[in-house]
């Protein structure tokens, strides 16, 4: 089973869109979309937030763009419902059954994304982001997915700050592992990739199932 979609060629989808009014190209490479509020009215969802811990309430957004992709923004707040100017990402679609930003007690959020009973799996993937030295960074990864065939529930959590990471077979087994991948500005984030420790996911193979899962079926 592969553990997560791919999201290729990114420039190619952007041009095909003309829906942003600036795209910048630096050392050949695509950038991340600069775009107006014109362009995208609403977002799909958005939270409050304090992100630089100045006190003030900040904001993330989400943006549909189109079937494969949507828009990640955050704006630092200056009071008075005034915010600066934004910082926009490329990041997956989410077609999964939980909301693609949440809020955690320790000031963080989540980027969510998935699919939600695709075939024989549902299945979401989530980032965790923090406002370190004014970038946003990537310091958690979490990988969930449910075999419908089974009723069986499989993870791998990974703090990208350590290296630590679990893995997790609901009921069965839970393993520490280490891997190591470590923090990275969003901007940099491959969504193709995966931290290497959750390869061994793939250790829960049918066979697995079977004998572990088996009555459930």
């Amino acid at each position: 089973m592969s553990l997560r979609p791919k999201y290729f060629n990114v420039a190619a989808v952007f041009a095909a869109t003309f829906v942003f009014t600036q795209s910048l190209f630096v050392d050949a490479s695509f950038a991340q979309p600069i775009f107006e509020d014109e362009t995208f009215p609403r977002p799909r969802q958005q939270v409050s937030i304090d992100l630089d811990g100045d006190g003030t309430p900040d904001r993330v957004l989400v943006y549909a763009l189109n079937r494969s992709f949507d828009i990640l923004s955050y704006e630092l707040g200056y009071g008075a419902d005034d915010f600066g100017e934004r910082e926009t990402f490329i990041v997956p679609v989410n077609r999964s059954d939980f909301d693609s930003l949440a809020l955690l007690p320790n000031g963080n959020v989540t980027l969510t994304w998935g699919c939600f009973a695709c075939g024989r799996y549902h299945s979401h993937t989530s980032l965790t982001l923090r406002l370190m030295n004014d970038h946003l960074q990537v310091i958690g990864y979490d990988h969930t997915y449910a075999d419908r065939m089974f009723a069986a529930v499989f993870s791998c959590s990974v703090n990208l700050i350590t290296g630590k990471t679990i893995i997790e077979a609901d009921d069965v087994e839970r393993i520490m592992l280490k891997t190591p991948e470590r923090t990275t500005h969003l901007k940099d984030y491959d969504f193709d990739s995966t931290p290497k420790a959750c390869g061994a996911l793939r250790k829960y193979d049918d066979a697995f199932m079977e004998m572990h899962f088996g009555d459930k079926r």
